[in-house]
């Protein structure tokens, strides 16, 4: 179960992630690293699997972050309320 302060975070997350700056971000860092690695002699093996290992790095944090926000799906809904009070 998650606390008041974990679905509190994974909200601001989920907000953060849906923003279009957070995702041109994300394209731009990927984009710069498969141009990098295209531009990158065959030769320079190092190079190129540091950047392979840069990317999938960039993939493993964000599969994480959306696997955080995936949390809030698990959470139950609040009941609707009907508007009848008693009395």
């Amino acid at each position: 179960m998650l606390t008041d302060l974990q679905v509190r975070r994974r909200n601001i997350l989920k907000a953060m992630m849906a923003e279009d700056l957070w995702n041109e971000a994300i394209a731009e860092a990927k984009s710069n690293i498969v141009q990098q690695l295209l531009s990158t002699p065959a030769i320079a093996r190092d190079e190129r699997e540091a950047l392979y290992n840069e990317n999938l790095a960039l993939d493993r944090v964000l599969g994480r972050l959306n696997a955080m926000v995936g949390d809030l799906s698990f959470l139950p809904k609040p009941k609707p309320t009907t508007g009848d009070t008693d009395g």
